[in-house]
């Protein structure tokens, strides 16, 4: 899906009967969208290197452009006579804006695009972007709980191995042991624009990248010559489970300061499976915050935003707790100025804070015989800054800055026993033992742009310090040293060969090395695994590496679109855990504990492919699949969890001059039987389902969408999906048939 947006420049009249220049530009990045080609009625031609066309305004044409990045770009009469009076024109890809591995998914078209009904309601009002990310088949998603906190994989890797951030810089770190919360669940969607999954260790911007990254983008600044006010109000409901979702914006602009307050609430009962059975999971979330932009001078831009997060009484079927409240403030500022010819150039400037405190119990369980009562209250806190400055050279670009990150995490579990001799007592454990990580990082990416060629090269280097502020004395009695400090440099590169404005391909080469993360180093004896053997961390660890390798090509013509990637991976050090019988377990109900240790190595290997067909003025079909593979190269074991072959086709259609838009989903997914038994990981079987929706455009202000999920009531779940413990072992089944309904409002 593409999005035009045009850009105010000085406005230059009398160019409608003569030769005009227009300037394609990507609208995020600035770039220039180096040799598209165009056609506008008999004219026809190649950008130049910084993306110039010529052309002579005709009232009944409409400007054609492609490019192998974009895909293809109409624009009508009206478009096209503003274009050339600003003499530059903004695009923005929704499926992709780089010829970097990275796919973009939008999320909120932005105020002023309320004609992009296809961007869908359901991801506005989305309470989890863990769940919104899985719109995707290269994502899946560890799930203990139906309907909060999914945990994204991406091509096999997880938790710490993908880095999760907004705007670039800002993150989260999972306060429960469990990830109750993990860093997806921290993000309030209603307030992203799009975002950015970069496959793979490429992205070296952003963090070690090392299985991949994900960038939630915000709004930008939207400043008004003249006092605006814009607003948006979202409601839905869901029958299966009786969820209703709201989320809302309003917003206050003028030609130097837009201040935005914004807010969301999702609350939602059991739901019944395919075969009518009762899920517990209820949940309550709820966000709320404020963004402030400053236009300082013509060149700088300040911002600050706040946004603050709790969820109460979320039941969790496949843990030994429940999620009681989770409440989070995420705070940033930042500073943008641009400078140099044409002020291309920008530097830009961040700082951030992220505190979580979770608390989590039992009480919510229906236990017979309640035995015990336990409950966890923990605490993270995320701090650092980011600064870089982006440069337009002559033949490319250059990015360079430094970042910091500081982490901590601290909570304790409290054990009081009901029954038995026992009866009385309360144990404490020391689960998080005041862990802290230090990272700081350089990084620098170069892009060079030749005529169909584009090579990017990234490199990284982070200094890792790691130490125990409140060591228990059973973990000291394991490891002398508790304390590290780890160098691990990265690097990628990346040649893109475009052979004609519609075929690519692209060959991308990376090694990216992290060290542990908290849970690695520092978990004390807590479950947090997929079996229910303890966990012990070791900060003993090496760094584990990635060397990847991504081929891809990409074809993007009138009516057919096509891309193909496959990538392969050689692990080493991989960081694991295996059973550890020298060590006793805190609970008597633990059969043991693992230790987390490196494997020498590992491989992971897979695909993705997209295929996207016009197959008339009113009907699209599109086609994706990901499937990926993960082996244990000494054991000859699998890895755990590896999602399985993953395909979906979706037929969509548009009438009434794209008032009204149908839409078909299709998904179907192989069982799973590469597995790690030695883990307890089970095989899972093969299931399909479909959604089917409509969406009606009443008029620029008012949209509704009306639709079905699981519209055979197919009786599935997924295969990542973490048993539940009562029945012990019964899998978490996903929703059966649910009616689900949204209306979508808009001020401007």
């Amino acid at each position: 899906m593409l999005q035009l947006t045009l850009i105010a420049f000085p406005i230059h009249k009398g160019l409608a009967q003569e030769a005009a220049t227009i300037q394609l530009i990507d609208i995020h990045s600035g770039e220039p969208l180096s040799f598209a080609t165009f056609m506008y009625g008999n004219q026809k031609g190649l950008a130049d290197e910084k993306g110039h066309i010529s052309l002579v305004f005709n009232n009944a044409s409409i400007l054609s452009v492609h490019h192998v990045a974009y895909g293809k770009i109409d624009i009508g009469p009206a478009g096209v006579k503003l274009a050339i009076e600003r003499r530059r024109l903004g695009v923005e890809g929704k499926r992709s804006i780089t010829l970097m591995p990275v796919t973009v998914m939008g999320i909120h078209p932005g105020n002023r695009q309320k004609e992009m009904l296809e961007l869908g309601y359901q991801q506005q009002l989305s309470h989890d972007a863990g769940s919104f990310l899985q719109v995707n088949p290269a994502v899946s998603g560890i799930r203990k709980s139906g309907s909060y906190g999914f945990d994204p994989v991406i091509r096999g890797f997880k938790y710490d191995q993908l880095t999760m951030v907004i705007d670039g810089v800002q993150c989260a770190t999972a306060a429960c042991p469990n990830r109750m919360d993990p860093p997806a669940s921290q993000i309030s969607l209603n307030m992203m624009e799009h975002v950015e999954l970069f496959k793979g260790p490429y992205a070296l911007r952003f963090g070690n990248g090392f299985g991949g990254t994900v960038n939630f983008v915000s709004q930008k600044a939207n400043f008004t010559e003249k006092p605006d006010v814009q607003g948006r109000l979202t409601s839905g409901f869901e029958h299966n489970g009786s969820i209703f979702r709201n989320e809302a914006f309003v917003g206050l602009s003028n030609k130097w300061a837009q201040f935005g307050l914004f807010g969301s609430w999702s609350k939602g009962s059991s739901y019944k499976d395919g075969d009518g059975n009762e899920i517990l999971s209820r949940f309550m979330r709820g966000s709320a915050g404020a963004s402030l932009a400053l236009s300082l001078t013509p060149k700088q831009v300040a911002r600050i935003s706040a946004t603050r997060n709790l969820a109460r009484d979320v039941d969790f079927p496949s843990l030994p707790m429940d999620l009681i409240s989770d409440d989070t403030w995420l705070i940033n500022a930042s500073h943008s100025i641009t400078f140099g010819p044409d002020n291309t150039n920008q530097w830009n400037t961040s700082l951030y804070t992220t505190l979580v405190g979770h608390f989590m119990d039992n009480s919510l369980k229906e236990l017979n015989p309640r035995t015990m009562d336990t409950e966890t209250d923990a605490s993270t806190m995320n701090a650092g800054g980011k600064s870089e400055i982006k440069l337009n050279l002559a033949h490319g670009r250059l990015i360079a800055g430094t970042d910091m990150k500081l982490e901590e995490a601290e909570g304790s579990r409290k054990r009081t026993m009901l029954t038995g001799p026992m009866a009385g007592k309360v144990f404490v454990d020391n689960a998080w033992q005041h862990g802290r990580i230090l990272r700081n990082g350089l990084f620098a990416e170069y892009t060079a742009n030749r005529p169909g060629q584009v090579l990017v090269v990234s490199v990284r280097l982070d200094v890792d310090q790691s130490v125990l502020l409140d060591p228990s004395t059973e973990f000291e009695a394991v490891y002398d040293n508790t304390d590290s400090r780890q160098l691990n440099p990265s690097f990628s590169a990346g040649y893109t060969h475009i052979y004609d404005p519609r075929v690519s391909a692209s060959v991308w080469l990376g090694r990216s090395q992290r060290s542990a993360s908290l849970t690695e180093r520092y978990i004390n004896f807590f479950p947090v695994g997929i079996d229910p053997y303890e966990l012990l961390g070791n900060p003993e660890l090496k760094p584990e590496t990635n060397n990847q390798a991504d081929f891809s090509l990409k074809y993007n013509g009138n009516e057919l679109s096509l891309s193909m990637n496959f990538f392969a991976s050689y692990l080493q050090e991989y960081i694991s855990s295996t059973i550890d019988s020298s060590l006793t377990p805190r609970l008597a109900s633990s059969p043991g504990v693992r230790r987390y240790l490196n494997l020498e190595k590992a491989m992971m290997t897979g695909f993705e492919l997209s295929f996207s067909y016009q197959l008339n003025s009113m009907i699209t079909a599109n086609i994706d699949m990901a499937y990926t593979y993960g082996l244990d190269l000494n054991a000859k074991t699998p890895l755990p969890e590896i999602p399985p072959l993953d395909m979906r086709l979706k037929l969509i259609s548009k009438h009434f001059k794209g008032k009204l838009q149908p839409e078909l989903s299709i998904r179907h997914v192989l069982a799973q039987q590469l597995v790690a038994r030695n883990f307890g990981e089970t095989s899972s079987p093969s299931f399909t389902i479909a959604d089917l929706s409509a969406a009606y455009r009443f008029s620029k202000t008012v949209g509704f969408r009306l639709g079905i999920t699981n519209l055979f009531n197919e009786h599935y779940y997924e295969h990542l999906n973490r048993a539940m413990r009562i029945p012990s072992g019964t899998p978490l089944y996903a929703p059966g048939r649910s009616f689900f309904a949204t209306l979508n409002l808009y001020l401007d």
